[in-house]
């Protein structure tokens, strides 16, 4: 387990100035660490022999919130309408930033009691999508997604989104009968040559497209070009490479901002087994108490063949079966060893890059799920244009497989119309409980829509606060692919 918790705020009444060296030099301790560990599983296969983290906080209504943790950059308007917006609760808010960036901030902010800064020397030491770059634990320390070199990383993309092709082609293709092929051939041929995927004739046009794309999480939406849309394989195939990866933190080496983190709070750090992007794993408490998680399947196709690479063995060898992906995960996430099997869930990403957009842990054992169809209905009622009805119906396939997968997990699944492309998302929202009562702050949009928001949780939650964020604010944040929950990041503890 992680060290004891350091009982000291990063966001008392003075600013920590963290030093970049100290920084380095936590994270070759961290990444040596990590290599230890894999050597000796290596050796033996024996995963009693691997150091486990701490038990992270929760993403549902059991995160017993201690500080929200924010960070500023230059030119940061649309950030400082979402500090504003969570300052408003009352929950301590940190936010992180360089000096100059604080300076020209502050007299944005209303005077808060609680609200404070951590000045930082280094733009990498701070991040607006807080979220994805690490994660605390209960005792107080922090972890980081696995980092390797981005040679490796180039080829542990590749192999991952080509599975992610051939699992949405199975989902989308399910059931109809003008599909020429059977899309689980492409399966099979994937875990068969993990290390160079191909696709059959029927996708040459989609493996081009996945050769040009890789690392491109950025890019706009409008510049995907569409592949094959009269064959419903390709154009599942498509409409998986136009909703972005997972990579990005990896990318520009964005866990540097949670070690500056730890450095400042003198916490405990530890560098994960796996890679983790926050937003596409999903932490939650059942009804008797005992902590679940969702992963998303491209984190662990990501996972799989980083760690494969790293022990010199196949994608098909049972040290990086399913089974011991969730140890693995167990490990990183603080879940005991004995409930990883039964505490871990394997799910699909509905429709965009990370669980999060669409899947909300809310309630006790209970989650949260989009429902297209219903949400596009929504839109055209609000005055939107409306996503296709072919992007949609893929869409409502692959809520309708994560519902099933969380249903098999023994987790309670509640669908409401909460998610329409980038008019309005109030699923990536961040849920929590302070001074014992329950909080949302969600995207803000028009009022018939935030009051159609209310409704739906409401109907779950009674006594829930909901706290909009700055509509205008919320559609440029979502325009650029994440919304407030991918901003915050929390410590604190699990309400039992």
């Amino acid at each position: 387990m992680d060290g004891e918790r350091v009982d000291r705020s990063y966001c008392g009444s003075y600013s920590h100035s963290v030093d970049d060296e100290a920084v380095e030099y936590a994270i070759r301790v961290a990444r040596a660490t990590r290599r230890a560990n894999l050597e000796l599983f290596a050796a033996g296969s024996d995963f009693s022999s691997l150091r486990a983290g701490g038990l992270v906080v929760p993403n549902d209504l059991s995160f017993e919130v201690r500080t929200l943790h924010m960070g500023l950059t230059r030119g940061s308007r649309i950030q400082i309408a979402h500090v504003s917006a969570v300052a408003s609760t009352g929950v301590p808010v940190c936010v992180r930033g360089m000096k100059g960036v604080i300076d020209s901030c502050r007299s944005a902010f209303r005077s808060s009691g609680n609200l404070r800064f951590l000045q930082v020397n280094h733009s990498s030491h701070t991040e607006e999508w807080s979220e994805d770059s690490g994660q605390w634990t209960e005792s107080g320390g922090i972890s980081v997604p696995a980092m390797t070199s981005l040679v490796s990383w180039d080829e542990t993309l590749r192999c991952a989104k080509a599975m992610r092709a051939a699992r949405w082609a199975v989902i989308a293709c399910s059931g109809r009968q003008d599909a020429q092929f059977d899309p689980r051939e492409i399966v099979k041929h994937h875990e068969s040559k993990p290390q160079a995927p191909t696709f059959p004739p029927c996708l040459d046009e989609a493996r081009e497209q996945y050769d040009a794309s890789l690392l491109a999480w950025g890019r706009d939406i409008k510049e995907w070009r569409r592949v094959g849309a009269e064959r419903p394989w390709n154009d599942a195939a498509s409409h998986s490479d136009r909703h972005g990866f997972v990579g990005f933190v990896q990318s520009v080496e964005g866990q540097r901002a949670k070690v500056a983190l730890a450095v400042a709070g003198g916490r405990n750090l530890r560098m994960d087994y796996c890679y983790q992007e926050g937003g596409n794993t999903l932490t939650g408490t059942r009804v008797d108490g005992t902590p679940y998680a969702l992963v998303g399947l491209d984190s662990v196709e990501v996972s799989r063949s980083l760690i494969a690479g790293e022990l010199c063995c196949e994608r098909t060898d049972a040290r990086v079966s399913d089974s011991a992906m969730k140890m693995f995960l167990a490990l990183d996430l603080g879940i005991p060893r004995d409930q990883a099997e039964t505490s871990i869930a394997f799910v699909e990403q509905p429709g965009l890059f990370h669980l999060d957009m669409k899947v909300m842990p809310l309630g006790r054992g209970q989650v949260l799920v989009n429902n297209a169809s219903a949400a596009r209905k929504l839109a055209v009622e609000s005055g939107f244009a409306p996503e296709s009805r072919e992007r949609v119906a893929i869409e409502k396939r692959l809520e309708d497989d994560v519902e099933a997968r969380l249903i098999s997990a023994g987790l309670s699944v509640v669908r409401a119309p909460l998610v329409h492309g980038t008019d309005f998302n109030f699923i990536n929202g961040q849920p929590f409980v302070h001074d014992g009562e329950k909080h949302m702050v969600t995207n803000g949009a028009s009022e018939n829509l935030q009051d159609h928001a209310r409704r739906v949780f409401h109907s779950i939650e009674p006594n829930l606060q909901l706290t909009f964020t700055d509509s205008e604010a919320a559609k440029r944040s979502l325009r650029a692919r994440g919304g407030i929950r991918c901003r915050v990041r929390g410590e604190g503890s699990r309400r039992v």
